[in-house]
């Protein structure tokens, strides 16, 4: 519940204590946003775990080491599909293909 501060008659703030009314498809958005960006990170540290494991076993037969690096690579698209979850639901997330396409300045 959010808490609002009102102005009442002479200058005295009193507190809303009313709960803010949001509707249904607002919150199912924000669930799906959240899942999507939980699923994220877990995804990010999948991933760091994989490459961590690639270049503290250099000695890993060639099979194992093209199946870690198929998995990783399966995994940012995975994160890419996931992005486009929360754009979906929220359009401020649409900013993120404007990060992706912005030009890095070196």
């Amino acid at each position: 519940m959010k808490t609002k501060l009102l102005l009442k008659e002479e200058d005295e703030l009193v507190a809303d204590t009313q709960p803010e009314e949001f509707k249904e498809e607002e919150v199912m958005d924000f669930n799906v946003s959240s899942f999507a960006t939980d699923l994220i990170k877990n995804k990010w540290e999948q991933v760091d775990n994989m490459n961590g494991m690639l270049m503290s076993l250099p000695n890993l037969d060639p099979e194992t080491t093209e199946i870690l690096k198929n998995i990783i690579s399966d995994e940012y698209v995975h994160i890419g599909q996931l992005e486009k979850v929360i754009q979906s639901v929220n359009p401020e997330a649409a900013a993120l293909d404007v990060g992706a396409n912005e030009e890095i300045i070196k």
